[in-house]
């Protein structure tokens, strides 16, 4: 959770799709984690699992982290 009057801006998002999803196949479920959580950058990770419980996609990202003051918020 970011602390107060803290915003995130995302400046890589990866995804790499690892089977095709079909009709059927049941619900999707995502579960992510945070890796670091620096006062400036953010990294993340995150699986995509199927109703079978088969992974079907990844995911990582990279954040900024920024005060919501940041002169370019108040335009």
């Amino acid at each position: 959770m970011l602390p107060q009057r803290k915003g995130l801006m995302s400046v890589e998002i990866k995804v790499n799709s690892l089977k095709a999803i079909h009709p059927g196949r049941g619900l999707l479920r995502a579960e992510g984690t945070v890796v670091k959580a620096g006062s400036r950058i953010g990294f993340t990770t995150g699986v995509v699992i199927d109703g079978s419980g088969e992974p079907v996609a990844t995911v990582s990202s990279t954040l900024l982290v920024f005060d919501v003051s940041w002169p370019l918020l108040r335009r």
